[in-house]
């Protein structure tokens, strides 16, 4: 009997994975940098590409993994890492109550848990619950009171004694940060992308196709600029919620990358890696934010150079740290003792 091949791994889907964390290290730090400044729109725009990126992704990964027959508890303990890094950072980096408000890696998390319990059924139930939630997400956008500045309270004895469950299910289901109502449907869209990916890579024109919504979305947020969020806590991305012209700029973004990851391009450079280790460099860039960014006034000549340097030196330590880890991270492995922590750095 022949040894089973392992299957080649897409590196595309690793180059696009680090792209959007560059992205997200970029927009997440802009906050506590470009505090005075006006910002371009064209820099809301692009910061607002990175999460739907990351969740596609998700989706479209979780479904590749089945494919590959990779044990179900393998990419069901793959989930669960995922909550427990997002549980670790509310905790110890922002200290604040975890399962409250909901950073896109509880989305990420439950939404691949949820994925796993529909991998067995049709195609026709996946497709009903996709447009039951953007039937959903319309209706409490119409009837209900979208909370848009969140409070996040302290990890403390009161603060955990006063937890409000009807509150947290409000922020999970509806008006978190990355509430499951609708953004679920961005990640069961590249779990189905995935599926039928056979079919979908005959349509020769999804660069084409891409780039056309992708203009188009963005000009129309210029003609109407009533349609543009205000910053959400002063983030900067322009999804808080998500609206009709926001769902064009995510259609001509994943008919990109659709066509991206389908393509014979060729892709090896440190992006790659990045890819491979997008949950350690998301805990990473969160840590630098809490524990450096956020503890210094930088003062140059104006906010908007401060923002570049510090930019350029964020990316320039998670590339060199990536790299250390991609050439360290098979030594580790050889002893059990390491696996703990690796697991809680997402490796």
């Amino acid at each position: 009997m022949k040894p089973q091949m392992k299957p080649i791994r897409n590196t595309r889907i690793d180059f696009a994975r680090g792209i959007a964390i560059l992205i997200m290290l970029l927009a997440n730090s802009a906050p506590y940098v470009l505090i005075n400044e006006p910002i371009p729109f064209l820099i809301r725009f692009l910061f607002s590409t990175a999460a739907p990126l990351f969740i596609f992704l998700s989706g479209y990964s979780l479904n590749l993994s089945f494919q590959h027959n990779k044990p179900k508890s393998t990419i069901i303990q793959r989930a669960l890492q995922v909550l427990f890094v997002a549980v670790f950072i509310d905790v110890f980096i922002w200290n604040i109550i975890p399962f409250e408000t909901f950073d896109v890696l509880y989305l990420i998390g439950f939404s691949q848990l949820i994925l796993i319990a529909l991998h067995t059924s049709k195609s026709i139930v996946k497709f009903g619950v996709m447009f039951l939630i953007l039937i959903l997400f319309g209706f409490c956008l119409l009837c209900l009171n979208y909370t848009f500045q969140i409070i996040e309270h302290d990890f403390s004895i009161y603060n955990l004694t006063h937890f409000s469950i009807q509150s947290a299910l409000q922020r999970l289901f509806f008006d978190g940060w990355f509430p499951l109502v609708p953004w679920f449907c961005i990640s069961l869209l590249g779990y189905l992308a995935c599926s039928f990916n056979n079919d979908i890579k005959k349509f020769n024109h999804f660069f084409t196709l891409g780039f056309i919504l992708l203009l188009v979305s963005y000009f129309l947020f210029i003609l109407f600029p009533e349609w543009i969020n205000n910053p959400r806590d002063k983030y900067l991305e322009i999804f808080y919620p998500i609206t009709p012209f926001y769902g064009l700029l995510l259609l001509g973004l994943f008919s990109l990358l659709i066509g991206f990851i389908n393509s014979t391009f060729e892709v090896k450079s440190i992006f790659v890696e990045l890819g491979k280790l997008s949950l350690f460099v998301y805990l990473m860039h969160v840590i630098v934010i809490n524990f450096i960014i956020t503890k210094f006034t930088f003062v140059m000549i104006n906010e908007y150079y401060t923002f570049l340097l510090i930019g350029i030196v964020f990316i320039f330590s998670i590339i060199l740290l990536t790299k250390l880890i991609s050439k360290m991270h098979p030594y580790f492995l050889q002893y059990k003792i390491t696996k703990p922590i690796l697991f809680l750095l997402g490796l």
